[in-house]
């Protein structure tokens, strides 16, 4: 029905922006409707939870223009409004695909957003399992469209599946995932199948965006100053090596090769190198800063990781951290900053995770 109310408001309506949302609502606002009078003809107490009302329990924030579950609200939502419902044995019935903003607006999640609602609602009550019912028996080890396989996992880690997600799998939104807790299982169950409990695809675990973060200090800068030359450093990473001194990280520029040690093993850098400098007769410099921390995070598998990194730079900027370089790759991200702005950084984290 979401297809069809799309495919109206574009033929029909010349100027639909600001609309497209409520639009679109309206599939699953319907079925919500039409599965609260089913369940009431059967003699089931349920209570449908209207789009419109100010007590519908997903609230959504903008957030990189797109909207995203503001998780704080929508649990308090869920512990005033849905949690009393189910104590009270009455069936909370909720639309899934949107929420509410602040400013009472009816806003859809992207599509496969009903997956989301599930995890959402299901994490935040704390239950053992969220069931999602699909055209399909569960998770295939092969995509059913690139390969025949019949070969059905009977249980998956939430990365895994995010991964799987993320390259093309339809079976689940990927985004539903980051909001599985530890201690709710999800099933991939067909809508056909009655054993909702026993066969389908169990996904368990919790997804972390953060795999790893970590913080040295103290720690020095040594830098190889070039002016722009092309330097062989090959002899000076070999002297790191025999001097039995770790790179911590290492940054290039056009100017300049830095490395990041331990900073009771920066003199002895500085040393080595002054040595291989007059050996080689090279025309380099050697820099050396220390009282300095270095931050290396982790990441678990995603697609936009960019925006964590985007983050945590414009967080540090408006901290007034002051970052001397920073590296990054698709699951690393790689930072040294001042050792006197620690506590800055960790504030940061608490805001970023």
């Amino acid at each position: 029905m979401t297809d069809t109310l799309e495919d109206i408001g574009r033929n029909n309506i010349e100027n639909q922006a600001g609309n497209e949302d409520e639009i679109l609502a309206e599939g699953e606002i319907l079925s919500a409707r039409i599965l609260h009078r089913i369940l009431d003809h059967k003699g089931l107490e349920s209570k449908c939870l209207r789009a419109e009302e100010d007590d519908f329990p997903i609230v959504l924030k903008r957030s990189d223009g797109t909207q995203k579950i503001d998780l704080s609200k929508t649990q308090s939502k869920i512990d005033s409004v849905v949690k009393p419902l189910v104590n009270r044995e009455i069936i909370p019935i909720i639309p899934g695909f949107i929420g509410k903003t602040d400013d009472k607006k009816i806003k859809t999640l992207e599509r496969g957003g009903s997956d989301t609602s599930a995890v959402v609602l299901g994490s935040a009550l704390q239950l053992p399992e969220v069931v999602l019912l699909k055209d399909v028996p569960g998770i295939l080890r092969c995509d059913p469209d690139i390969r025949e396989s019949e070969e059905l996992l009977e249980e998956i880690d939430v990365e895994k599946a995010l991964q799987l997600g993320n390259n093309g799998s339809e079976v689940i939104n990927p985004n539903a995932l980051r909001y599985k807790r530890k201690n709710t299982k999800i099933r991939i169950v067909n809508f056909d199948n009655n054993e909702f409990f026993q066969e389908g695809t169990k996904i368990v675990g919790e997804f972390e965006v953060f795999k790893e973060i970590d913080i040295s200090h103290p720690v020095s800068l040594v830098s190889l100053l070039t002016n722009g030359k092309k330097v062989q450093i090959d002899g000076y990473l070999e002297s790191l090596r025999e001097s039995d001194v770790k790179c911590l990280s290492r940054f290039e520029s056009n100017d300049s090769y830095s490395f990041c040690v331990q900073e009771k093993k920066a003199d002895d850098v500085v040393d080595n190198w002054q040595d291989e400098i007059r050996e080689k007769d090279d025309d380099i410099l050697i820099g050396l800063e220390d009282d300095l921390s270095i931050l290396e995070i982790k990441f678990n598998y995603l697609p936009d990781v960019s925006r964590y990194i985007y983050k945590i730079q414009k967080e540090m900027i408006e901290n007034s951290v002051e970052v001397l370089y920073t590296k990054f790759d698709s699951t690393r991200f790689t930072m040294v900053f001042k050792k006197e702005d620690l506590k800055k950084v960790k504030k940061v984290f608490e805001v970023v995770r």
